[in-house]
């Protein structure tokens, strides 16, 4: 182990929390005055609210006092593959004043040796989050985190005082790092903002306006689409199969003005390919998707031999009209303008035929200025891309700061050491102290009611939910130990007519039990 800076302790969670404990399985309501936060609530930034679900009215009384939420709490995601160990320090909640956790969150409330949000930035740097696969037991979609195992983690404990400097300063790098991550995300945006810019510019003649006049031409008028393309086609309608001859591009394979060659279908009948074989600089045409997506187009550049699906509409340009400017000219806000105006709508697709295609109206200028046009917005791409790339580099840099700031900090790094602190271990040792002399609370002898007997999981099954329920729900319903509801679920779900089924939910990360349909 390597020295500790002066003033620090070594320690484990047993001994500077004074409350660990993993939530109830609630029992639902549509909505009620007590929120239960679940595991995809739990986020590094908060609590993501929209994702809360509801107690049932006459649940609220069973919940003990301390189960109740307090403002400072860090609530730790504590079962599943991919969101165990994913931390979120409680600040309160916008929609009511009180919160509890389900069964797959455990709740942390510090004592007076560690900071808070000392305790949630700790568990949220590599010393603990890198330990998380060693932590952990179970199996696949399974594992969890056990409340020994979270009492056992260790701990580099600075003064209290220092703890506060630490989480002061993270506070106030954390911020920074935000706002600069903030600003790079934008730029994705900004980027296709600048492009869409950049095609308006070119097709309505503001990239060339130097280059006509130093030779004296002139910005001509609109005019329909059919007077500069020599052919108008539907695609194939055929079927097409994951393997053939060749491949059959679909309006999936258009993406960003270009063609995407991922994701292919294809036809091996002789007739389809010798009819709608693609030859370069053919420019297709989606006609049929959604409102937002109807009319995106791509070039064919003959990269591989190729056909067209129905869905598409192949045009072949005559010589007055370069199939790059066209491309340029449909993808710009003159071109996404008409498509929107004249698309077709039904229930969730949009449609443009060939004839409304062929009436698109855009200024064609001459060989040489369409030819300028798109050296233009190249370049102007190239550039815009470049700053992309940049953006992107310097975003994934933001993560890995994080991570160092982290690293820093709880290596004793960040902040200076006072010798005027109260060493950690002066304050862990009156801790125990207080804890070894406070009474030993006496358990109160439980009063014998009388259980409402549960019913038998095959009586379950008429008013099974439609949602399923997993095994944890089922128990909590369902008569018997855990082995005689396993067993007689077993006996549910084989023979001829099994009557429930095994559903991965990929939301919630685990198994549902579902009734199987009549």
């Amino acid at each position: 182990m390597s020295e500790l800076p002066t003033g620090w302790a070594h320690t484990t969670f047993e001994f500077v929390l004074d409350y660990v404990q993993r939530g109830k399985s609630p029992k639902y309501a549509d909505k009620s005055e007590l929120p239960v936060i679940n595991q995809k609530c739990v986020r590094w930034w908060g609590i993501q609210e929209e994702f809360l679900k509801f107690i049932r009215t006459d649940q609220i009384d069973t919940y003990t006092e301390e189960r109740f939420l307090r403002e400072g709490d860090v609530l730790w995601n504590s079962t599943g593959t991919g969101t165990i160990g994913r931390a979120a320090f409680f600040q309160g909640l916008e929609i009511a004043d009180r919160a509890v956790v389900d069964s797959h969150i455990t709740i942390l409330r510090s004592s007076a040796a560690i900071d808070p949000k000392f305790l949630f930035n700790f568990i949220k740097s590599t010393a603990v989050q890198n330990r998380i696969g060693d932590m952990q037991s179970g199996t696949t979609n399974q594992v969890e985190l056990s409340k020994t195992a979270i009492l056992k983690t260790d701990v580099q404990l600075p003064p209290l005082a220092e703890q506060k400097r630490i989480t002061a300063k993270l506070d106030a790098l954390s911020a920074r790092v935000t706002a600069a991550r903030t600003k790079l995300i934008a730029v994705a945006k900004l980027v296709e903002k600048y492009k869409a810019e950049v095609l308006t510019l070119g097709v309505q003649g503001g990239l060339t306006r130097e280059w006509r006049a130093e030779n004296d031409a002139r910005w001509g008028k609109p005019e329909r689409l059919e007077k500069h393309v020599l052919d108008v086609r539907y695609g194939s309608s055929a079927k097409s199969s994951k393997t053939g001859e060749i491949p059959v591009l679909r309006m999936g394979n258009i993406q960003s003005m270009e063609l995407d060659w991922s994701n292919l279908v294809f036809t091996d009948r002789p007739e389809e390919i010798e009819k709608y074989r693609l030859e370069p600089g053919d420019v297709l045409f989606n006609r049929t998707n959604s409102p937002e997506l109807v009319g995106k187009t791509a070039i064919y550049r003959g990269e591989q031999p190729a056909i067209y699906a129905g869905y598409l509409i192949r045009v072949k340009c005559a010589e007055t009209l370069l199939p790059e400017y066209l491309n340029y000219a449909l993808n710009s806000s003159v071109g996404r303008t008409y498509c929107w105006l004249v698309k077709s709508d039904s229930v969730s697709q949009s449609n443009i035929n060939a004839q409304k295609l062929k009436a698109f109206e855009f200024v064609v200028p001459t060989i040489d200025e369409q030819q300028q046009i798109i050296i233009q917005i190249k370049g102007s791409f190239s550039k815009i891309d470049s700053l992309a790339a940049e953006a992107e580099k310097a975003l994934k840099l933001t993560d890995q700061l994080d991570e160092r700031i982290l690293n820093k900090a709880f290596a004793g790094e960040l902040v200076a050491q006072d010798p005027n602190d109260e060493p950690a271990s002066m304050l862990l040792d009156r801790i125990r102290e207080a804890r070894a002399k406070a009474p030993k609370s006496k358990k109160q002898p439980r009063k014998l009611r009388k259980m409402k007997k549960k019913p038998t999981l095959a009586s379950l099954l008429d008013s099974w939910p439609s949602e399923g329920m997993t095994f944890e729900e089922l128990r909590g319903q369902a008569s018997g130990t855990y082995d005689q509801v396993k067993e007689e679920l077993f006996e549910l779900m084989i023979g001829d007519q099994p009557k429930i089924h095994q559903e991965f939910d990929s939301t919630q990360k685990t198994m549902r039990l579902k009734k199987v349909a009549p």
